[in-house]
């Protein structure tokens, strides 16, 4: 950058004699600027502050072309190069004779003149913005940049601009990380919610037979989905790289970032057909396994594999609608999810009550609300490609802006939308053919056994909890089970979802190239969400503490099981006081993409977590005295080991980080000093 000195106005009362002359100077100087990153000149009277390219990039809808006028003391300056500078006639009487000097004591008036005249002779075409103001190109006005001016000490102090340093801009604060939480709550809530919805409907109108035939179907179809989740985290994580990429580019099309989500879509759906259609063939085999015995009714085996085998046709749809909305989360998107999924909700509820009453047992009861699920996952599939690939209406862009307000607004809370719009159509994702060439699609791949294993790794604890209950505990702890298993399930995603969260920011920031300035991002964020996990933590303890007993009323009005509920209560509050750490530990890996070290880990939680909670089961079983709380106990046991050993290895990972960043420096100096 070239060094060029400063046009500043050497005391408030010259400015003011500006702002009051007839002829107001419309920009003082346009040049680059002398000074290293974002200061403000601070001088007796006034502040005058400009901006880098950095600002000009991170604000597109500025237009570099517009002077800025001088018409208060307090005014700002953009110092950097643009493309043109306007001037206005030289004569300003405000400030003629005075002993403070003039504004054209730091130019050369033979090579203005000149240059005006050059001007009104027809060499240059003037542009008339507003009043009499001329607009001369580069190349006029770099021949008569301003003489150089010293900077008097006493006048001027630089200082840094607090809202523009690079270490609180390149990763999220925990005011950001808390705003972002907030609405990924939500979709977290979405899955449960359907179940919920389709639960009710069931039960009220079409009896408890048909309820019963949900218990064993959603859960092959819900656990059967992690073999797929893969996908969700892979996509978060690469879109997530590709955008931080694209922005290290400056390239405004989001080229990598398009063409990781139009793969991921297309991906999704064909993982989505070969996924529903292997579901569907094994569904007795799957049934007969979780039931463990004849002797369930044989109706209500028919009717949870009807429900299976409807819910199957929905799958691709279920896939795609998971994918894109991972995708919005890596483009840190958390609208446009809520939006989608809050009128699939709305579908799914209207499907129920027109189905589930039906007598056809293909159509009506547990067949009603498959069916119901299916319609709303298809539409909602519809709704998210059109979501993606069609842009705003655009209002008319404001004259003076260059943008239209509303328009930047909504794209600032929901970036996804009309991301694809350049180039693809709904329909385009259609197109699996093109996967066989696609080397982004590759990229997924590392994905696939460490992330399955993982959530194979997860629902395990909760498999083995829920047959040591119905298998050694007795009636009473099962029914309290339920009922703490149900209020834990509802609990669980306010601190569950800042996993997510975390892999929406850490991918972000781990993408960019070694140095120590990522190495300090990537430290403050790991501080910051542990931040707000303690605080999530803490929050949901309170809520267990006194929210679980008068939550428990509602389930049940048997003293003997409410009893037992309370038992758990010490369990479920150390499970979710740590789940906030554990969750943003994981997610922080999650972003490292540190798979190997997470698929290890829960192979061995696979077989330890199960292998503690039989032996509770032994004991039961030889009479001695074993309760829900103690199983509990042992469960919370598992969580705290875990948030130990993810938080230790986030901060091993932080300490690498770090120690390659110093080494490169050191490279670079040795490099420097040859």
């Amino acid at each position: 950058m070239t060094s060029t000195s400063l046009l500043v106005v050497s005391t408030a009362a010259a400015g003011a004699a500006l702002v009051n002359s007839p002829n107001k100077v419309e920009a003082l100087a346009l040049m680059p600027s002398p000074l290293s990153g974002s200061h403000a000149v601070l001088r007796a009277g006034g502040l005058q502050q400009y901006y880098n390219r950095r600002t000009m990039r991170s604000s597109p809808h500025l237009n570099r072309r517009k002077s800025v006028s001088l018409n208060f003391p307090l005014n700002y300056m953009n110092m950097e190069g643009v493309d043109q500078m306007n001037v206005t006639d030289p004569s300003v009487g405000g400030l003629s004779g005075s002993s403070l000097g003039s504004v054209l004591d730091l130019v050369d008036n033979d090579v203005v003149s000149a240059a005006v005249d050059a001007v009104m002779d027809g060499h240059h075409q003037p542009s008339h913005d507003s009043g009499d103001v001329i607009s001369l190109d580069a190349s006029t006005t770099t021949s008569f940049l301003p003489k150089e001016l010293p900077i008097v000490e006493e006048d001027v102090r630089v200082i840094e601009s607090p809202e523009l340093k690079v270490e609180e801009a390149d990763h999220p604060s925990v005011e950001k990380i808390i705003k972002f939480t907030l609405p990924a709550i939500g979709v977290w809530l979405c899955s449960p919610v359907l179940s919920m919805i389709d639960t009710a409907s069931v039960g009220m109108l079409a009896g408890t037979a048909q309820q019963a035939a949900l218990n064993p179907a959603v859960s092959v179809t819900d656990y059967g989905s992690i073999l797929v989740a893969f996908m969700y985290t892979a996509t978060t994580n690469l879109i997530a790289g590709s955008v931080e990429k694209d922005k290290e580019g400056g390239n405004d099309v989001q080229n990598r970032t398009t063409e990781t989500l139009i793969t991921a879509l297309r991906l999704a759906l064909l993982i989505g057909v070969v996924f529903g259609t292997t579901l569907s063939s094994f569904a007795p085999k799957f049934l007969s396994l979780l039931i463990g015995n004849d002797a369930l009714d044989p109706a209500v085996f028919s009717s949870a594999l009807r429900y299976v085998r409807i819910r199957c046709l929905g799958m691709p749809a279920a896939v795609v609608i998971g994918t894109a909305q991972s995708a919005c989360l890596g483009m840190k998107d958390v609208r446009s999810p809520l939006y989608v999924l809050a009128a699939a909700a709305g579908i799914n509820l209207i499907g129920d009550m027109l189905l589930v009453g039906n007598a056809n047992p293909w159509l009506g009861g547990a067949s009603g609300a498959a069916w119901a699920t299916v319609f709303s996952q298809w539409g909602a599939m519809a709704m998210f490609l059109k979501w993606l690939t069609t842009k705003a209406k655009a209002k008319e862009v404001s004259a003076v802006a260059g943008v239209d307000d509303n328009v930047l607004n909504a794209e600032v809370k929901a970036p996804a939308r009309g991301i694809l719009a350049s180039k693809y159509k709904p329909s385009s994702v259609l197109k699996l053919l093109s996967l066989r060439k696609n080397k982004t699609a590759k990229k997924f791949l590392p994905f696939l056994v460490p992330v399955t294993t993982t959530s194979i790794g997860r629902v395990s604890g909760y498999l083995t909890m829920s047959h040591v209950a119905s298998s050694a505990l007795g009636t009473l702890d099962m029914a309290a089970h339920q009922i703490a298993i149900s209020i834990f399930c509802c609990l669980s995603p306010l601190v569950d979802a800042l996993n997510t969260v975390a892999q929406s920011f850490v991918p972000s920031i781990f993408a960019r190239p070694k140095s120590k300035q990522r190495a300090l991002a990537l430290r403050k964020t790991s501080l910051n969400f542990a931040k707000v996990g303690a605080m999530a933590g803490l929050a949901i303890v309170t809520l267990v503490t006194c929210g679980v007993p008068l939550l428990s009323r509602l389930f049940t009005t048997d003293p003997r099981v409410l009893s037992r509920v309370k038992n758990a209560i010490p369990g479920i509050a150390i499970f979710l006081g740590f789940d906030g750490l554990m969750s943003i530990g994981e997610g922080t890996l999650l972003g490292h993409k540190d798979l190997a070290f997470l698929r290890n880990s829960y192979a061995t939680f696979f077989f330890l977590v199960p292998a503690f909670m039989l032996r509770l089961k032994r004991k039961a079983l030889k009479g001695i005295p074993v309760g829900l709380g103690t199983m509990w106990s042992t469960f919370s046991a598992y969580e705290v080991v875990r948030t130990v050993l993810w938080l230790s290895r986030v901060a091993y990972l932080q300490w690498k980080t770090e120690s390659e960043a110093n080494d490169i420096e050191e490279e670079q100096k040795i490099g420097a000093t040859l």
